[in-house]
């Protein structure tokens, strides 16, 4: 995201529990050494903002992390579809 410059990002999850410690480390409360480096790269970008998404409807993203976990699939990035 940062070497393509986008100025902009959205967040969607099905987690409110990402979304709670995500704000809630905007404010300066989490401890999480994950959450820290999350905020340090949104800094990075203009406006980030974050939102949930119900897990049905987003099948694309969910069946994509269910490959990832499935070790018999193997997942390939391709960097440029045009």
């Amino acid at each position: 995201m940062l070497n393509r410059g986008f100025e902009c990002i959205l967040i969607q999850t099905n987690s409110f529990e990402a979304i709670n410690d995500i704000q809630e480390e905007a404010l300066g409360g989490s401890k999480s050494t994950l959450i820290t480096r999350i905020h340090q790269l949104l800094s990075k970008v203009h406006h980030w903002s974050i939102q949930h998404i119900p897990r049905d409807e987003n099948k694309i993203a969910d069946g994509l992390v269910k490959m990832v976990h499935d070790k018999r699939t193997r997942l390939h990035i391709l960097k440029d579809l045009t």
